[in-house]
């Protein structure tokens, strides 16, 4: 943000332009210096004296204020910057510095605040009742399914179907085994028959 002020400073007297114009044969500056409120540095700019010497020579200010409204830079500007040395025995016709001056004021913008994001609610789901969880469980509530209800039978009740066969096959097992010990072996049974048959005869 620019604004535009204009500086008014009074006509030099006799003594300021004799000072002047020694500065100006010596080669020396031009010094500005703006003294701030307690405890701020003052600001000083300066130019080459011999530059005010010259014919349609014009000046202007530049001043840069921070946001708290204190001068933070100074500029001072000339519209002929280059000026040639004075030569050795040349006259001064005598100097005079204008008496208002612009004055151009940079402000610096505020800097930009974070706005934090305001946070989204949280959504709490009404408590069900015993009769909406039994629904719930078959129909799912909002399209999404419900899990299934734990397993709470036994090994035993889980596994009996493959027990079954495994029993038969031990008792048909025994059954074979039992038979086979009441009958003894084939031998056994030829050698008992043969003394009755030979008693026989």
């Amino acid at each position: 943000m620019k604004d535009r002020l204009e500086l008014v400073r009074p006509a030099l007297s006799s003594a300021q332009k004799t000072e002047l114009e020694n500065t100006i044969k010596a080669g020396g500056f031009y010094k500005v210096r703006v003294v701030g409120e307690d405890g701020v540095p003052p600001l000083q700019v300066s130019i080459p004296a011999r530059c005010l010497a010259g014919a349609g020579t014009t000046e202007s200010f530049t001043a840069a204020i921070s946001h708290a409204g204190d001068l933070v830079g100074l500029s001072y500007d000339m519209s002929k910057m280059q000026c040639e040395p004075l030569q050795s025995g040349t006259a001064m016709s005598g100097v005079a510095l204008s008496e208002h001056v612009p004055v151009t004021v940079l402000k610096a913008a505020a800097a930009p605040s974070v706005v934090k994001q305001a946070s989204i609610p949280e959504v709490k789901r009404a408590a069900k009742t015993p009769q909406q969880g039994k629904e719930g469980a078959k129909e799912g509530v909002g399209g999404e399914e419900e899990a299934p209800p734990p397993d709470n039978r036994t090994w035993l009740q889980k596994n009996w179907i493959y027990l079954v066969p495994v029993i038969f096959m031990l008792l048909n097992g025994l059954g074979g085994s039992a038979a086979q010990q009441r009958q003894g072996p084939p031998g056994q049974a030829a050698q008992a028959a043969g003394p009755r048959q030979r008693a026989r005869q």
